[in-house]
């Protein structure tokens, strides 16, 4: 009788190193599959938050790190209908503080880059799109 017990108590242990083995590897695959899916919604969630409007003779775009991390504005396009647009004057708005240079520049969270655009050709009036480069791809922005 002794021998059947301890027997029993091998088979008892196998069998809890199988569940605990299978939850381990259930746990791993759990992980990875939320981890995958944070990351790629956190990517995503870089993304910025642009309005373009015209105003008084000026185009006002507005790029917002709406993001979680950092943002690289690389290059800011001009669209009048389906032809590039170029303006001769550029001042650029750091959360409303002038800055002294133009682009490339960093946004942090939160942080809202305006340029203001006037001398264009063809007119301000007719810009119709902005396409603004970034670090983490293009975006775009009707005028309104």
């Amino acid at each position: 009788m002794g021998s059947g017990s301890r027997a029993r108590a091998g088979e008892f242990s196998v069998l809890w190193l199988i569940v605990t083995l299978v939850g381990i590897v259930m746990a791993l695959v759990i992980m990875y599959l939320v981890y995958g899916g944070v990351n790629r919604s956190l990517n995503t969630a870089n993304a910025p938050m642009i309005t373009a409007t015209t105003l008084s003779g000026n185009l006002f775009v507005n790029i917002k790190d709406a993001g979680v991390g950092s943002l690289s504005i690389e290059n800011v396009i001009l669209y009048a209908g389906t032809s590039q647009a170029s303006c001769t004057s550029a001042t650029y708005y750091l959360d409303g503080e002038q800055l002294g240079g133009g682009l490339p520049i960093t946004l942090k969270p939160g942080q809202t880059l305006t340029i203001v655009y006037s001398s264009c050709s063809p007119g301000v009036d007719e810009v119709t799109g902005v396409a603004v480069i970034t670090s983490s791809g293009t975006y775009t922005a009707t005028v309104s």
